[in-house]
């Protein structure tokens, strides 16, 4: 029988990128399945380069939701950039990529104008 992949969810953001915080606040009032299922990384290092990750993925803007296969992560299966389309999108990411039931995952309606950082 062969074993079905493992994702992972990244979302890339930084400290003060207020689409970032607010997403990060969004993930955080969100079922608790869905927030195991979710992983912030940062976009840049301490010295304010991107990381080798963000690099190798192409993340240019925060947030970006990236999934990616455990077995390969520096290939992206989905690219997602801001806000407002992650949190339009996240419903269907999370039925595509992970093993949450329906009724774990709320109904996200966000009318919002944002930005991007870069």
């Amino acid at each position: 029988m062969e074993q079905k992949p493992n994702y992972t969810i990244a979302i890339f953001s930084q400290t003060l990128c207020e689409p970032c915080i607010k997403l990060k606040e969004d993930v955080s009032n969100m079922h608790d399945k869905i927030q195991r299922k979710i992983e912030f990384f940062p976009m840049k290092t301490i010295m304010g380069s991107r990381t080798a990750w963000c690099d190798s993925l192409e993340v240019e803007q925060t947030p970006t939701l990236v999934v990616v296969e455990d077995e390969d992560c520096d290939k992206p299966l989905e690219t997602i950039v801001g806000r407002k389309a992650i949190l339009k999108r996240l419903q269907h990411i999370l039925l595509l990529y992970t093993d949450l039931n329906l009724e774990h995952i709320d109904s996200i309606l966000i009318n919002v104008e944002e930005s991007e950082c870069s």
